[in-house]
């Protein structure tokens, strides 16, 4: 159900050209009046949106300016490259920027690690707030700790995360009952990425005939996985899913455990081959993926040497996005980001199991448990278009779901009312654009009119639309919004 509300709102008329209203304010590009001698009664009606079902909706536009917190941590881009730093010292006055300091992650939600604030009332949580106000949750609900069933994140990426995976709903669960100081959470953590510059990662183990092609070019990696592991990978090439799934996590088990003076050995040997290779002229017998490949895997030698880590290319898609593309990280999955700044909405979890390219602990015993060992190709994603200015991405899961929004010039957009409540980030903006419509009344902190800016974020309660405006010809705004997919049910 949307909300109802009876209160002083807007009428729709002409307005003299200059003039501005009596006890209020308007906007050109619409035409609105905001009178305070008008009364509105505003009803939930029956909303459909392209490719949705009926959504119940409520008044029109208010939002909830935040102030979100920042994750420092090592393999964060440095001062003001960071797209992370560059939203901060957008939205929050008093965000002092340090050139010689890396900002990894802006996190918008409510998880207790980093939960965000009222802008306007610093000293109280989002979690409070939302507490005191349950009728803005819509469909959704907070979940045991108080927190939204779902997190969005800026990532910006300038040395690879570790090699990692996130636990599905059951083992989360098993892992904060044993080792709580480890894992945090007793959730999952599916988690769906949208680049906002080129991107580099890498996700899902490749085919094992490629995997397979690997082991014979590289004598290095074949023996840190052990002849008997290698001869498995190849005998279960065109076998049934079983025996490859079995025979790769032999593989990966053994590529794991290698003995120390074993490893140190033979990753010497990889990377001074690798360094001649990549020194030597071009030939047409050298494909450019295989170019790629070799440089990716000398920088990640770089990054962390010594770390066998950064052979886990032969094992793992090396995956490169452009701006607007997107991809899905289910379950007991293999990835780790590379280079970049992206979006992420995940479930509001922040439990890892690491097994390389990292200082921090690595849980290996679990990782090569938990894997799923399935082989393919990630499936890239640029959104499906519900009109003009939006597209949405929607993973499989109730967590997970982000609009994309673009408007330029001199129009107005309204973005779609949703079932449930939302959260969004102001991307982009040229020249001057405001989000506006109707207040709610008796719900305090929420904002009817703002001129937005670069790195803003603000909590949008459910049943809610809020209309986009250009000012004029050289208007130009990007929001992403994050909320829960309503064609998933909950897990």
């Amino acid at each position: 159900r949307g909300l109802e509300v009876s209160g002083r709102g807007f009428r729709l008329g002409r307005r003299a050209k200059g003039r501005r209203p009596r006890g209020g304010l308007a906007s050109p590009a619409w035409g609105w009046v905001w009178r305070r001698d008008l009364a509105l009664a505003a009803r939930p009606r029956e909303v459909r949106g392209p490719g949705s079902e009926a959504q119940a909706r409520g008044p029109r536009g208010i939002m909830l300016a935040l102030s979100c917190s920042v994750q420092q941590y090592a393999w964060g881009k440095p001062g003001s490259k960071s797209r992370v730093a560059a939203y901060k010292v957008s939205s929050d006055a008093g965000f002092e920027l340090q050139e010689g300091e890396t900002y990894a992650e802006l996190w918008m939600g409510t998880h207790p690690k980093a939960p965000a604030a009222m802008r306007d009332a610093a000293d109280e949580a989002l979690t409070e707030w939302l507490a005191a106000n349950p009728a803005v949750l819509g469909s959704d609900a907070l979940e045991e700790n108080g927190s939204l069933p779902f997190l969005f994140k800026v990532l910006s990426i300038n040395k690879a995360l570790s090699v990692q995976s996130h636990p599905d709903k059951a083992l989360a669960e098993k892992l904060h009952a044993e080792r709580p100081d480890v894992y945090k959470d007793p959730n999952h953590k599916p988690e769906f990425g949208i680049a906002l510059t080129p991107f580099e990662g890498m996700c899902d183990f490749r085919g094992l005939a490629e995997i397979a092609a690997h082991l014979q070019k590289h004598p290095e990696f074949r023996a840190l996985c052990g002849v008997e592991a290698a001869a498995g990978v190849e005998a279960a090439v065109g076998a049934d899913e079983a025996a490859q799934r079995a025979a790769l996590k032999a593989l990966f088990a053994a590529f794991i455990a290698a003995s120390d003076e074993l490893k140190a050995d033979q990753l010497e040997a990889f990377v001074a081959r690798l360094t001649a290779e990549d020194q030597a002229e071009a030939t047409p017998e050298a494909p450019q993926e295989e170019a790629e490949l070799r440089k990716l895997m000398l920088r990640l030698n770089a990054q962390f040497p010594g770390d066998t880590g950064a052979m886990v290319p032969l094992l793992l898609n090396y995956l490169k996005l452009e701006p607007g593309q997107g991809f899905f990280m289910g379950a007991n999955k293999p990835h780790a980001y590379i280079a970049g700044d992206i979006l992420e909405t995940m479930a509001c979890s922040d439990n890892v199991v690491r097994v390389a390219l990292t200082p921090k602990y690595r849980d290996v015993e679990t990782l090569v448990e938990m894997l799923t060992y399935e082989c393919g190709v990630p499936t890239i994603d640029s959104g499906a278009a519900i009109d003009a200015h939006t597209k949405v991405f929607s993973p499989p899961v109730y967590e997970c779901e982000v609009d994309m929004t673009s408007i330029a010039g001199a129009e107005s957009y309204a973005l779609r009312a949703l079932g449930s409540c939302s959260i969004l980030l102001v991307t982009d903006v040229a020249g001057a654009v405001v989000a506006e419509a109707a207040p709610l009344a008796g719900v305090p902190h929420l904002l009817s009119r703002v001129e937005l800016k670069v790195g803003e974020t603000y909590f949008i309660p459910a049943g809610v639309e809020v209309t986009l405006t250009g000012a004029g010809a050289d208007a130009a705004c990007s929001v992403a919004r994050a909320h829960t997919n309503p064609a998933v049910p909950k897990n």
